[in-house]
């Protein structure tokens, strides 16, 4: 698979990770994937990818790093993604493991240049893509409680989005959201 559907949130190009995003550049960056679930499969499987929308796949992959905590792992699923959190730490994986998982593939946030390229024997994760179109997602904001916070979420039964030449995060706005329908022109990560 070359072409990958890729979230990006307003708020890691504010911070000043990456520049804003232009239709038909070239650019590189390390994706990143939030994990939905999981399920450990036996046996060798091929690894795969499958677009569900919006920067959502069902994925089979092998877990190819596992940093010593066991709080971060490096996917492969035909591209070399990263994880982590406290749901795999508490799972029984070692690299070799196969899994199957709905996840969500994002432009690394920083955490790749912040510390994972520090972690010890971890692959590369840098792919070089040429950004094909942008979405800029329009469905409205809702007000609504999040862990007993107030907070707001995207009205999912009004899902709307605009196809625009460039990410523009500092007017868009801190909650804006983007897809970016990428290419992937080096087989090999650096």
């Amino acid at each position: 698979m070359d072409h990958w559907n890729i979230g990006l949130a307003s708020w890691v190009i504010q911070d000043g990770n990456y520049p804003d995003f232009y239709r038909g550049e070239v650019t590189h960056f390390p994706v990143e994937f939030t994990l939905i679930n999981f399920i450990i499969l036996s046996g060798k499987t091929e690894n795969s990818a499958h677009l569900l929308g919006d920067g959502r796949y069902q994925v089979v992959g092998e877990v190819i790093y596992l940093s010593e905590d066991k709080k971060f792992w490096v996917l492969d699923f035909g591209i070399y993604a990263s994880g982590g959190g406290k749901a795999i730490a508490e799972a029984e994986l070692n690299i070799g493991t196969i899994v199957s998982t709905d996840i969500y593939l994002r432009v690394d946030k920083a955490s790749y240049f912040s510390y994972v390229n520090k972690l010890p024997n971890i692959p590369p994760l840098i792919y070089r893509w040429s950004v094909e179109h942008i979405m800029l997602d329009t469905t409205p904001l809702v007000a609504a409680n999040v862990f007993s916070s107030k907070s707001s979420v995207r009205d999912i039964s009004r899902v709307s989005c605009q196809k625009i030449e460039h990410t523009n995060a500092w007017s868009n706005g801190p909650s804006a959201e983007y897809a970016l329908d990428c290419t992937l022109l080096d087989e090999k990560p650096k």
